[in-house]
């Protein structure tokens, strides 16, 4: 097995013997047995590499989901063909987690990843970036809080499940496209979302604070 690339802080240090790929499913089609957190291990990482992280998940063809299924089973030596629903989900799951990861622990503190991910295209990054400081990417992020009933849940709202929660003793502003966060009442009065649209510019949102930028 060749030499994998890092994976931010984790990595494969050792190389997987024959044995090792192997991997059994429980009722739910959940992996189990010794070989559960390697398995786990390889396929957060597989999904990483094998999906492009500036396309939307929503985005990818069914051939790729397909593919990476033939994969993890030959590879794996799977015999039955039940988990790949339950896997295929994960999957989805960990390539949305990973975008959100982007722009939480490079993109808001104006970095990028390509040290700790170097398996990552840096040709796509500018436009991954215009993407995710869109205002129609906030917009985008509470219409799905909406529809996953997670909006307000435990005082979340988009804001701050882009940038993280606040931390005690300071405010933070997101520019005149939302306004300012209201520390103790979310973000939201009333769950209600006011948008300003400029109608000769682009306003693109720019996180920590800063003026938005016009495009």
């Amino acid at each position: 097995m060749s030499k994998r690339g890092k994976r931010g802080v984790a990595c494969f240090s050792k190389k997987y013997k024959d044995e090792d790929y192997n991997i059994e499913f429980d009722q739910n089609n959940l992996p189990v047995g010794p070989n559960k957190h390697k398995f786990v291990s390889w396929f957060g990482l597989k999904c990483k590499q094998m999906f492009p992280y500036h396309i939307k998940t929503t985005d990818f063809e069914r051939y790729m989901w397909d593919e990476l299924w033939l994969e993890t089973k030959e590879l794996w030596k799977i015999q039955s063909n039940a988990p790949k629903d339950t896997m295929e989900r994960k999957a989805k799951k960990l390539c949305t987690n990973f975008r959100s990861r982007l722009v939480t622990h490079y993109i808001n503190l104006g970095k990028t990843p390509f040290s700790d991910y170097k398996y990552l295209d840096p040709t796509h990054w500018k436009e991954f970036c215009k993407e995710k400081t869109k205002k129609e990417f906030l917009v985008d992020t509470e219409k799905k809080m909406r529809e996953d009933k997670s909006y307000f849940e435990g005082k979340e709202d988009p804001l701050v499940r882009i940038l993280g929660r606040e931390h005690g003793g300071r405010s933070r502003t997101v520019s005149g496209i939302i306004g300012f966060t209201k520390v103790h009442g979310g973000l939201y009065e009333g769950g209600t979302q006011r948008v300003r649209s400029d109608e000769n510019h682009e306003q693109v949102w720019v996180p920590g604070g800063h003026k938005p930028c016009f495009l």
